[in-house]
C-alpha cells in the first residue's frame, strides 16, 4: 500500500486574512487546484475553519489500478492527511489444468471382471428342423395313405383321400409327431448323432401310441363296452395307416435329427474355442497382474500347523463317536483283556496318520486320493498295533465297528483342509 506524504507549505508563509464568518474562503482560491473532496459525514466536517490548509494530492504507487488519494479537510488544531484506500487485487484463479490433474490423480478406476462367453445353443435350429420334419412327415403320410387307398379293392381314391385329409386319422398323427419331435429337439440340444438315433425310436413310439389314444377318445371309446373297446383298439392298432405312422415317424425323426446333430457338433466346437480363448485371456491377465503385484509371502507350509490342530480335533471326535457306539452297541471298543495303553497307542498312531494325510493332501490337485489313503492308513495302523499284541485281537479289530468308524472319520480332515486352502489361495488371486 502506498504511504501518504506529509503536506508541504509553499516557500513563503501566507498570512491568514480575516475571513468573514458569513463568507468562508475555500482552499481552491489559494492553491488554484480543484481538489477532489470525498463525501463525509456531517459530524466529521468542521464548519468554523479559521486557517485554510493546503493539501497536495498524493498519488499511490501503481498496483492493479492507480488510485489517487483523496484529501480530507483537517481540523485547525492539527493538520491531518487522509490515508489513501487501495483496493487489494483479487486472488488469481487456480489454473484449471492443475485441478484437473489432481482429480485425475485421485480418480479410482474400476475394471470390470471378464465375463465368460455364453454358450451357443442348438435349440432354435432344432425346432426349425423339427417343423420341416413335420411337413415331410405329413407329405410322406399322405403318400402312404394314397398307396393304401389305391391298393384297397373297391375304394374310390379321390373321395376317400379327400375325406382322409379332413379326418382326425390324418391330423392327429401329424400333430403328435410335431409335438414330440420339437420337445425332443429342445431336450437334446447339442447332442451327438447317436442321441437322435435312439431318440427317433421314442418319437415314433410316442407318436403311434398317442395317436391311437386320441383317435379312440374322439370315437367315444369310453362309451363302448370292454369287448367293443378291445375290438376297436385291435383294429385301430393293426390298421395300415397307423403302422405307416409308426414307420414314417421313426424315419423322419432319424434323418432330420441327424441334420440337427451336424449343426450341434459345429456349435460345440465354437463353444469350446470361445471357452479356450476366454480362459487364455484370463490366464494372461492374471499373469500380468501377478507380475505387477507380486503376491504377499505366506508361510511355506501352513498346512503343517493346521494339520496338528485338525488331527487333535479328529481324535476328540473319534473318542466321542466311540462313546456313542459303545452305548448303542453295548460293547467295549476292545473286548479282550489287553493293556490300557493299547488304545492310547492306537489313537496316537492314527493321529500321526491323519496329520500326514493332511500334509500330503493339501498341495495335491485333488483331495480324493489323499483322503482314501488317510482312511486306509488309520485302519491299517490300528489293525497293525493289534497284530503286535495278539492275533485274536487283530481279528477282533479288523471287523470292529469302532475301527471302521475311525477310518471313515479320517476321510474328512484331508478333504476339509484341501478345500480351505484352495479357497484361501483363490481369494488371493486377482479376479
Amino acid at each position: 500500500m502506498a504511504q501518504p506524504t506529509e503536506p508541504t507549505d509553499s516557500s513563503e508563509p501566507v498570512e491568514a486574512e480575516t475571513v468573514e464568518p458569513t463568507a468562508p474562503v475555500s482552499a481552491a482560491e489559494h492553491v488554484g487546484v480543484d481538489p477532489v473532496v470525498p463525501e463525509v459525514d456531517d459530524d466529521g466536517v468542521v464548519d468554523d475553519v479559521e486557517r485554510p490548509v493546503t493539501v497536495e494530492p498524493v498519488v499511490a504507487e501503481p498496483v492493479a489500478e492507480p488510485v489517487v488519494a483523496e484529501p480530507v479537510v483537517a481540523q485547525p488544531a492539527e493538520p491531518f492527511v487522509a490515508e489513501p484506500i487501495v483496493t487489494a487485487p483479487a486472488p488469481a484463479a487456480a489454473p484449471v489444468a492443475s485441478a484437473a490433474s489432481v482429480a485425475d490423480a485421485r480418480e479410482v478406476v474400476y475394471v470390470q471382471a471378464p465375463t465368460p462367453p455364453a454358450p451357443r445353443h442348438n435349440r432354435g435350429f432344432g425346432v426349425l428342423i423339427s417343423l420341416l420334419g413335420t411337413v415331410a412327415f405329413a407329405l410322406l403320410y399322405m403318400g402312404a395313405a394314397a398307396i393304401v387307398f389305391a391298393v384297397t379293392p373297391g375304394t374310390r381314391l379321390e373321395s376317400t383321400f379327400s375325406g382322409f385329409l379332413a379326418s382326425d386319422a390324418f391330423w392327429v398323427p401329424v400333430a403328435a409327431y410335431a409335438v414330440f419331435s420339437i420337445v425332443f429337439a429342445l431336450i437334446v440340444n447339442r447332442a451327438a448323432w447317436w442321441a437322435h438315433v435312439v431318440g427317433s425310436l421314442f418319437v415314433a413310439v410316442l407318436t403311434y401310441a398317442v395317436s391311437l389314444g386320441v383317435i379312440a377318445l374322439l370315437h367315444n371309446v369310453v362309451a363302448m363296452t370292454p369287448d367293443e373297446a378291445a375290438v376297436f383298439f385291435r383294429s385301430l392298432a393293426g390298421n395300415a395307416l397307423m403302422l405307416a405312422v409308426l414307420v414314417i415317424a421313426r424315419e423322419a425323426a432319424l434323418w432330420f435329427g441327424l441334420a440337427i446333430s451336424a449343426r450341434g457338433r459345429r456349435v460345440k466346437a465354437r463353444n469350446a474355442a470361445d471357452r479356450a480363448a476366454f480362459e487364455q485371456s484370463v490366464a494372461d491377465r492374471r499373469a500380468e497382474y501377478e507380475r505387477a503385484h507380486p503376491p504377499s509371502e505366506r508361510p511355506r507350509h501352513p498346512e503343517r500347523v493346521a494339520g496338528l490342530f485338525v488331527a487333535v480335533v479328529w481324535g476328540a471326535l473319534a473318542f466321542a463317536v466311540f462313546g456313542a457306539l459303545a452305548v448303542l452297541l453295548d460293547r467295549d471298543p476292545v473286548e479282550q483283556q489287553v493293556s490300557p495303553f493299547f488304545g492310547l497307542a492306537a489313537i496316537l498312531l492314527a493321529l500321526v496318520v491323519v496329520y500326514l494325510g493332511i500334509v500330503f493332501t493339501v498341495p495335491a490337485r485333488t483331495p480324493w486320493l489323499g483322503a482314501v489313503a488317510t482312511a486306509a492308513g488309520v485302519y491299517l495302523v490300528v489293525v497293525g498295533a493289534a497284530f503286535v499284541v495278539d492275533t485274536g485281537l487283530t481279528l477282533e479289530q479288523a471287523v470292529s465297528p469302532f475301527v471302521l468308524a475311525a477310518a471313515l472319520l479320517a476321510l474328512a480332515p484331508p478333504i476339509a483342509c484341501w478345500v480351505w486352502f484352495q479357497r484361501a489361495d483363490a481369494a488371493r488371486r486377482p479376479r
